[in-house]
C-alpha cells in the first residue's frame, strides 16, 4: 500500500525534531556543565592556588622586613599602602601578638588589607593560627625563616635561619575564598563574553558542546530523514513495479495475440521464397553455361604465341647484354678521348717550349754575330789588345756552347711533338672505330626494342580481348553469385521464418510462464506479510553475511534450524550454484535437514549428466554437515511443467516457512576470489512472504 504522508504525519515528525532538539541541546549542555566544573576546580584549585603559594613564598622574602621597617618608622600609611598592594586578592593581616608561639589568643588585628571579598568577611581572631604568618622585629629582620618547596606545597617549611631582635607583631597570609562553582557559574552566565579567570574556558567549552550536539543532532535528524525518505522510495517501488506487472501481464497477453498472427504470416511467406528458389535455379544454370563458354574463348586467346613470356623474356635479356655492351663501348670512347685530350694538351706545352727554346737560340745567335763583329773590329783596329781579344774569344766560345746545347733541345723538343702527334692519329684512329662500334650496338639495340614494342602492342590487344571476355565472364558471374546470394537469402528467409516459428513458439511459452510469475509475484506483493526487497549495484564488496542480510536470509537463519531448502530455477549453472551454496551454508543446517536444487535441461548447452555433475560438485560442501541433498535436472521435453520463477522455500524447525521469489536468480551477484567479497552487479529485487505450515 502506498504510503501517504498527511498533516498528522508532519506535525508528528516536526515534534519528534523538536524533542530530539531540546534532549540533545540537553545533554550537550549538561556535559559542557561537568566539563566546565573540571576547568573551574583546575583554575580555582590549581592555577590561582599555585599562584598565591608562590606569592607567599616571594611576601616571606620582602614583607617582614618592609613592614618592620615602617613600624621602626612609625609610618602608619606605609604600612596599610603595602598591605594593599595586593588589590585585596588575598588576606594580608598584621596582629600585635609578640610571641613565637603559634597560638597567641591574646591577640588583637593591628593593619590588614582592605578588601570586600570572601576571605575577609570571615576573617576570625581564632582562625589565624590556621594560616602561616612571619614575625615583625626591631631592628627589621634579615632573613625568611619559612618558605615553600614548590608551587604545589600544600605546607611551609622552615628556612633554618632565625632572626634577632625583638617581636613587635605578626603578618598573616590569608588565602583567597574562591566562589562556589553555581556562583562563578551564574557570574558568567549573566556574562557570556567575560574573559575574567575561567569563564573563557566556560564559553569554549559551552561553544563546542553546543556546536557538537547541534551537529549530532543535525547528523540524527538527517539520517532520520534518510530513512523516511528510503521509506518512500521503497513504497514507491512497490507501487511502481506493481504497476510495471500490471503493464507487463498486458503487455505480454498482446504479444502472444501478435506472435499467433506473425507465426501465420510466417508461413506463408515460406510459400513464396519457396518458389522464388525454384525460379532463380533455372535462371543460375542458364547462366553458368554462358560462362562455361566464354571461359574457352578466354583459354584459346591466352594460349597466342604472342603471350609466350620465354621469347619476350630472351628478347630483353639481348637488349640488356647489348645495352652492357653499349656502355662499355661508350666508357672505351670516353677513355680514348680523355686520353686525346691529355695529348693535345701535352702537345700544346711542348709547341710552347719549343717556342721559347727557339727565341733563346736566336737571342744566342745574335749576340754571338754581335760579339764577332766587335772581334773583327778589334782586330781592324791600330791598338792591339790582346787581354780584350781574349774575353771576347772566351765569351763568343760560351755563348756558342749554349747556342749548342740550345740547339740540341729545339731538335729534342721537335722530336717530342712529332711523337705526341703519331700519339695522337693513333688514338684518333681507336676512337673512330669504337664510335663506329657504339653507333652498331645502338642500331642493334633501336631494332630489338622495335621488335619487343610490336610484341607488347600486339599482346596488349590480345591482353584487351581477353579482359574483355573476362569482364563479361565476371559480369556474368556476378549475376550469378547475385542470383545465388538472392536464393540464399530466400533460404536465409525461409530458415528465419522456420526458426522465426519456432521462437515465436517458445517465446509463447515463455510469455505464459511469465504472466504466470507475474500474477504470482503480484499476489505475493498484495499480501500484507509480503516483504519487498530492492536491490541496487551501489559497488559495495559484500561479506557473505552482508549479502545474507541484503537478501532478508541473515533474520531467517538465525530463526533456528532448517528442516527443509527447495530452489527451482531454469537457468542455474555451477556459477550461481556456487553463490547459492555459500548462502545457505551454516549452522543452521543438521543431518535431517533435506536440500533439493531443480533445474531444467538446456539441449543447445551442457547435457543433462555433465551439468548435474557439476552442481552437486558446488554442493559438495553440505556433506559436512550430514545433510541430504538431490540435484535434480528436468529433461527439457517437460518444460512445460517447469515453473519459470526463480523460486527458493525454506522450512524451519519452528513451523514457519520462507518463500523467495528471485526477479533474476543468482545472476545479478558477482563473486570476488581474490577477497572473497560479492557484489550486486545488476538492479533487482526479492520478494520474502512468510507462512506456517503443519
Amino acid at each position: 500500500m502506498r504510503r501517504v504522508f498527511n498533516l498528522r504525519e508532519v506535525v508528528q515528525t516536526q515534534v519528534g525534531s523538536i524533542i530530539r532538539f531540546v534532549i540533545t541541546t540537553s545533554v550537550a549542555f549538561s556535559a559542557a556543565t561537568f566539563s566546565n566544573w573540571i576547568d573551574y576546580k583546575s583554575y580555582w584549585d590549581g592555577t590561582i592556588y599555585r599562584t598565591q603559594t608562590v606569592d607567599f613564598n616571594m611576601l616571606s622574602y620582602t614583607l617582614p622586613t618592609k613592614l618592620s621597617y615602617a613600624l621602626q618608622q612609625k609610618d602608619t600609611a606605609e604600612v596599610q599602602r603595602t598591605l594593599n598592594s595586593n588589590y585585596g586578592l588575598f588576606g594580608l593581616v598584621m596582629t600585635d601578638c609578640k610571641t613565637e608561639d603559634k597560638d597567641c589568643p591574646t591577640q588583637r588585628f593591628w593593619y590588614y588589607s582592605q578588601s570586600d571579598r570572601n576571605w575577609k568577611q570571615k576573617l576570625q581572631l581564632e582562625d589565624l593560627p590556621n594560616h602561616s604568618y612571619d614575625l615583625l622585629r626591631n631592628p627589621p629582620p634579615l632573613f625568611a625563616e619559612g618558605k615553600y618547596d614548590s608551587p604545589r606545597a600544600n605546607n611551609r617549611i622552615t628556612t633554618g635561619k632565625n632572626n634577632v631582635g625583638k617581636i613587635v607583631g605578626r603578618v598573616y597570609y590569608i588565602r583567597g575564598i574562591p566562589p562556589t562553582f553555581l556562583e562563578d557559574y551564574w557570574r558568567w552566565m549573566q556574562n557570556p563574553l567575560s574573559t575574567s579567570g575561567a569563564h573563557k574556558l566556560y564559553t569554549l567549552t559551552i561553544t563546542i558542546f553546543l556546536v557538537g550536539g547541534f551537529a549530532s543532532w543535525t547528523g540524527l535528524e538527517f539520517f532520520l530523514y534518510k530513512k523516511r525518505i528510503k521509506e518512500i522510495q521503497h513504497q514507491r517501488t512497490l507501487e511502481q513495479i506493481r504497476k510495471e506487472h500490471k503493464k507487463l501481464i498486458y503487455q505480454f497477453r498482446d504479444q502472444l495475440k501478435r506472435n499467433q498472427e506473425e507465426s501465420t504470416k510466417a508461413s506463408l511467406l515460406i510459400s513464396e521464397y519457396e518458389h522464388k528458389i525454384y525460379e532463380f535455379n533455372n535462371h543460375n544454370q542458364r547462366l553458368k553455361q554462358k560462362i562455361t563458354q566464354i571461359q574457352t574463348q578466354v583459354a584459346i586467346q591466352s594460349n597466342n604465341p604472342i603471350n609466350n613470356a620465354p621469347v619476350q623474356k630472351l628478347l630483353e635479356q639481348k637488349i640488356s647484354i647489348l645495352q652492357q655492351q653499349l656502355t662499355q663501348s661508350k666508357q672505351r670512347e670516353l677513355e680514348a678521348k680523355n686520353r686525346e685530350e691529355k695529348i693535345i694538351s701535352q702537345l700544346k706545352k711542348e709547341q710552347k717550349t719549343l717556342q721559347v727554346k727557339n727565341l733563346l737560340t736566336q737571342q744566342l745567335e745574335n749576340k754571338i754575330d754581335q760579339l764577332k763583329n766587335q772581334l773583327a773590329v778589334q782586330f781592324n783596329s791600330q791598338s792591339h789588345n790582346d787581354e780584350a781579344r781574349g774575353l771576347l774569344q772566351k765569351e763568343i766560345s760560351s755563348l756558342q756552347k749554349q747556342l749548342d746545347k740550345s740547339r740540341q733541345d729545339t731538335a729534342d723538343s721537335n722530336q717530342a711533338i712529332i711523337s705526341i702527334l703519331e700519339q695522337n692519329t693513333e688514338l684518333q684512329e681507336r676512337w673512330e672505330k669504337q664510335h663506329s662500334i657504339t653507333q652498331e650496338l645502338e642500331n642493334k639495340i633501336t631494332e630489338l626494342q622495335n621488335v619487343l614494342v610490336q610484341q607488347e602492342t600486339d599482346k596488349k590487344y590480345n591482353h584487351e580481348r581477353i579482359r574483355f571476355l573476362q569482364e563479361q565472364s565476371a559480369e556474368l558471374e556476378q549475376q550469378l553469385k547475385q542470383s545465388e546470394k538472392q536464393k540464399l537469402e530466400a533460404q536465409s528467409k525461409i530458415s528465419q521464418l522456420n526458426s522465426s516459428i519456432v521462437g515465436l513458439n517458445e517465446e509463447m511459452k515463455n510469455q505464459i510462464d511469465r504472466i504466470n510469475i507475474l500474477e504470482d509475484q503480484s499476489f505475493c506483493l498484495d499480501k500484507p506479510n509480503a516483504l519487498f526487497i530492492p536491490l541496487e549495484p551501489d559497488g559495495r564488496d559484500l561479506s557473505l553475511t552482508d549479502l545474507r542480510k541484503e537478501l532478508g536470509l541473515e533474520e531467517i537463519f538465525k530463526s533456528g534450524v532448517v528442516t527443509r531448502i527447495f530452489y527451482s530455477d531454469r537457468y542455474l549453472y555451477e556459477r550461481g550454484g556456487g553463490i547459492l551454496a555459500d548462502l545457505i551454508i551454516g549452522n543452521w543446517l543438521r543431518s535431517t535437514s533435506h536440500i533439493k536444487i531443480k533445474v531444467l535441461e538446456q539441449p543447445n548447452e551442457q547435457p543433462a549428466a555433465v551439468r548435474k555433475q557439476r552442481l552437486e560438485l558446488s554442493f559438495s560442501r553440505l556433506r559436512r554437515f550430514g545433510s541430504i541433498f538431490q540435484i535434480e535436472v528436468q529433461p527439457y521435453e517437460s518444460e512445460e511443467y517447469f515453473n519459470h520463477a526463480r523460486l527458493l522455500e525454506i522450512n524451519m524447525e519452528s513451523g514457519k516457512k520462507y518463500k523467495l521469489i528471485f526477479d533474476q536468480g543468482m545472476q545479478f551477484i558477482k563473486f570476488n576470489s581474490a577477497n572473497n567479497t560479492y557484489r550486486i552487479k545488476e538492479t533487482s529485487y526479492v520478494t520474502l512472504t512468510t507462512t506456517e505450515y503443519n
